[in-house]
């Protein structure tokens, strides 16, 4: 889990330096990813990863998709 989490930094990091994006994902069906992925038993499934260009908010299906896309980012402070 340790180098798992030590080459999605560093792929990340990369990614941003060729224009790309990337998102970790919280949580994901683990049996669901062994099936579509082929994976053989062996084989445990961690995380998931998107990576990939940020596309057009006008090509997103629903206002509140496009809202929210558009909407001026802010973090809580502590």
């Amino acid at each position: 889990a340790h180098d798992t989490g030590l080459a999605l930094g560093n792929l990340s990091l990369q990614a941003t330096t060729m224009g790309l994006h990337t998102h970790m994902m919280a949580g994901f069906h683990v049996e669901k990813a062994r099936d579509i992925l082929s994976l053989s038993p062996d084989v445990e499934p961690l995380t998931m990863l998107a990576v990939g260009y940020y596309g057009e908010p006008s090509a997103l299906p629903q206002d509140w998709q496009k809202a929210a896309e558009t909407a001026p980012r802010s973090r809580q402070g502590f």
